[in-house]
This record gives C-alpha cells, structure tokens and sequence, in this order.
C-alpha cells in the first residue's frame, strides 16, 4: 500500500527557528501517522474486483482492467457501487474533481441507502464469478496457444486419437455379481455400460 502526502511547511525552512522546528515536528507526527495507517489498514486493503464480490461500494479507473470490464458491462456502474474515474479522455484535474464528486456523494448517502447501495454491489459477484470468467479466460488461452503454436489444435486432437484404453482402467461387469450384498438392477447397468461404450467410442 502506498500512502500518499503532501507535506506543507508553516514557514520556509532554511533555519533553525521556531517555525522550521514546528515544520520538521509535523512532519514526524505525520511519518508516524502514515506507520499506523499503513500497519492498521495495508491488511484490509482489497482489489476493487474483491471489495465488489463482498459488497463493498469501490473506486476504479477506466486505465484498469477492472475499469473496463466495468464500463464494458455493466449499465451505470455508479449505481451499483462501482465508480469508475474517466483518466483516458479528462484531465488530471477534471479526474480529480470526479473523484472527489463522488466521495461526497457517498458520504452523503443515509445509512440505508448504503445498505441498499452494499447489496446491489453484491450482486456484480456473478459477473465477477469464475463461472462467467472462465469463458474469457478460456478464450484468451486459447489465442495466445493458436497465435504461438498454430498446430497444436490438429496436434492434440490426433494424440487423444492414438491414445489406447489405459490397462489400469476396471471393466464394468454388465451383470452384479450373485455374491454382492446390494444386487444394482439390470436397467443402471446396462446404463453404464451403454454410456462407458459411449465415452470411449466419442
């Protein structure tokens, strides 16, 4: 975690005066802020993609990842707790007043609109469920295995082709055995063994 401060000095110091003195004592009480701050929340510290699938309201930019997906989406985000910062087409400064627009706004927020706001925030989590990114991920793989090995489709599927029933594998009886305490009925057997003669055939 990195804090950030801007340290404004009361006086000029170019001296050892009282006003420089009181300078350098802020600036340590300030050090020492940023230790506790550091220590007491660098830990709960989360990812935006994190604090979204716990329900907790987070700030973005359109220059992340997140942001994108975001944008990309979801409808307003804004109102799903999402708030992402345009930093590709406003500047510094427009970004920063945004920013800080929507920091007031939340504070504005009554207790149950945070708790409405908390649980729309926790609906995105099946967006951001592996079930729905799996897909992408899947995808980008793979592209980048076609882009870097453009046979291996043909290669792979050729492999599995050649590759013989393995001898551990157990053959599934189409009967129960007469001594088995729990005798299966014929129909889940041949149900198996239809499905077994499937897999391995396909």
């Amino acid at each position: 975690m990195t804090v950030i401060a801007f340290i404004i000095y009361p006086a000029p110091a170019n001296s050892f005066n009282v006003e420089s003195l009181k300078g350098q004592a802020v600036c340590k009480q300030l050090r020492e802020t940023v230790a506790k701050v550091k220590e007491n929340i660098a830990s709960r510290m989360f990812e935006s993609s994190e604090c979204t699938v716990m329900g907790v309201p987070s700030v973005t930019t359109n220059l992340s990842g997140f942001g994108c997906f975001i944008e990309e989406h979801v409808t307003d985000p804004q109102t799903y707790g999402c708030y992402v910062i345009d930093r590709r087409f406003k500047s510094a400064e427009e970004s920063i007043d945004e920013l800080a627009h929507h920091l007031f706004d939340f504070t504005c927020l009554s207790r149950r609109q945070r708790i409405i706001m908390r649980n729309r925030t926790e609906r995105l989590s099946e967006l951001l469920d592996w079930k729905s990114l799996g897909v992408f991920y899947r995808e980008a793989r793979r592209m980048a295995l076609q882009k870097t090995h453009p046979n291996l489709v043909d290669h792979i599927s050729e492999t599995i082709r050649k590759l013989p029933r393995p001898l551990s594998a157990p053959t599934t009886p189409a009967t129960s055995n007469p001594g088995s305490p729990d005798a299966s009925d014929d129909e889940s057997d041949s149900e198996a063994a239809e499905f077994e003669q499937r897999a391995w055939q396909g």
